[in-house]
């Protein structure tokens, strides 16, 4: 990923079982905390527009369906967007 403007920076420091989300790009979990018990703290720097989530294990699979379904629904928009477009270039 290569910014075309501001560069974006989110700081989290998750227990255990938690799910980091970064936009649908992928997802990581946080599996056990270092020998001293201390917990992780991660700095994720991503372009301004990539959204940065953090959730419990229990709410995963919606979360993954609610993403699913925007993609889904945003590939469709854009196929009947084009054969709309295609159309009205053939019947000019």
């Amino acid at each position: 990923m290569i910014p075309k403007k501001t560069i974006s920076r989110k700081t989290f420091k998750p227990d255990v079982g938690k799910i980091i989300f970064v936009s649908s790009l992928f997802r990581f979990k946080i599996l056990s905390l270092a020998k001293d018990e201390l917990k992780p703290i991660f700095l994720i720097f991503a372009p301004e527009k990539i959204a940065f989530h953090q959730t419990k294990e229990e709410r995963v699979d919606d979360l993954l369906k609610i993403i699913l379904e925007m993609c889904y629904f945003h590939h469709m928009k854009r196929i009947i967007l084009l054969s709309l477009n295609m159309r009205k270039k053939l019947f000019r």
